[in-house]
């Protein structure tokens, strides 16, 4: 292992058997990482459950399924590589001086394909270069879309803010937007800053703009953890090497997960009518999860027709059925598929007519961007057999 003349014997020592805690924390981190990857399979369903729409989730689970990969990838590599290094390690201590060339009598063409020259020992110090790399990179990613992420929830946090305060005054509103576009600005410079490798701390200009943004994101964006770390690389690697690296690793993680999410952007907003028709629902049912604020089941055999909401209070609205006004009873109840926590109520269909039948819900909404509620109307339409 390269060590330099200041290097201290006990931090020599440390470096040296560093292998074992690297095997364990790697075995534990992939394990992890492994059931957070079942989780996000599931975690649509709690997006929708707040009521993100199909290509919000999609991003969202998209980017953190993108990391997890990523990190797999770098843990998994790192956890062959050691184990092929003990087997190295096995190797030298059994035959410390290599190959015997003697004794393999091979002919000229293919003493020169092979390294005779070569012992266990130029094998295992490679291996141990590339192994240490590899394990302080994934600590190196983790950290920095953690700190990306911190940002981003921080961003929202601001969002919302702004909006809570636009109920109040004009000049808490004016200060809440001026938030949350300083908030965005300032994770949109911390992302290109981490995506070019510290390209916006060179240059007279460009420092000076990112120095003050810089030190507002350096602890909310765990930058003083993983920063001195990444120049190390950058430094003794090139920023060509690790930007190819960063590449292949994101290109790996977005081929092996793009397939399973892209599906949710082409699924309609929540609101739309035709996206409550009862055909269109039971097709998007039977594919998947997702109710966003009403779901609806014809039971034409019981003459009935089932409608579950994840609204707060559904009761509070209004509702008619083929121009008759009629008040639903709710239950609290779990979506059977979804699982989402919501409210059920079953509308006899007894006294309505074969044919079309129209359901209207209206009610008020407190307004965001002013004073007051907003009246809405939403029209649903099902045949009834």
């Amino acid at each position: 292992m390269p060590e330099s003349h200041n290097t201290p014997e006990w931090l020599s020592k440390t470096q040296n058997e560093s292998w074992m805690p690297e095997l364990i924390m790697s075995g534990t981190a992939i394990f992890f990482l492994s059931n957070f990857a079942l989780f996000l399979d599931r975690f649509p369903e709690w997006l929708f459950y707040w009521q993100f729409r199909p290509h919000e989730a999609m991003k969202i689970v998209l980017v953190l399924s993108i990391i997890t990969s990523m990190l797999q990838f770098i843990l998994i590599l790192h956890f062959i590589l050691r184990g092929i290094w003990i087997a190295w390690v096995g190797l030298s201590y059994c035959y410390p001086n290599g190959i015997l060339e003697k004794n393999l009598k091979l002919s000229h063409k293919f003493q020169k394909e092979t390294n005779l020259t070569s012992k266990p020992i130029e094998s295992i110090l490679k291996l141990e270069f590339i192994c240490s790399l590899l394990f302080s990179f994934s600590f190196i990613v983790a950290l920095s879309f953690i700190g990306l992420f911190i940002c981003f929830f921080i961003m929202i946090l601001c969002f919302r803010s702004s909006f809570i305060l636009y109920d109040s005054f004009l000049f808490n509103s004016i200060l809440g937007y001026f938030c949350s576009i300083s908030t965005v600005l300032l994770f949109l410079l911390l992302l290109i800053d981490l995506l070019t490798l510290g390209g916006l701390k060179t240059g007279k200009i460009r420092s000076k703009i990112y120095y003050y943004p810089y030190r507002i994101v350096y602890y909310p964006g765990l930058i003083f953890l993983y920063e001195n770390k990444l120049n190390i690389l950058i430094s003794n690697l090139g920023k060509v090497k690790v930007m190819f690296f960063a590449f292949m690793l994101i290109s790996i993680g977005t081929f092996q997960n793009y397939s399973k999410y892209a599906h949710y952007a082409g699924l309609p907003f929540a609101g739309t009518p035709s996206y409550f028709t009862h055909t269109h629902i039971d097709e998007l049912r039977n594919d998947h999860f997702l109710v966003f604020e009403w779901s609806f089941e014809s039971l034409y055999l019981d003459k009935n027709l089932k409608i579950f909401s994840t609204r707060d209070e559904p009761e509070k609205y209004s509702y008619t059925i083929n121009n008759v006004a009629f008040t639903p009873e709710w239950i609290p109840t779990k979506h059977p598929t979804t699982k989402q926590l919501g409210k059920t109520s079953v509308i006899q269909l007894d006294s309505i007519e074969k044919g079309i039948v129209e359901l209207i819900i209206k009610g008020e909404t407190k307004a965001h961007w002013r004073e007051g509620n907003f009246k809405w109307e939403k029209k649903f339409s099902f045949i009834k057999e």
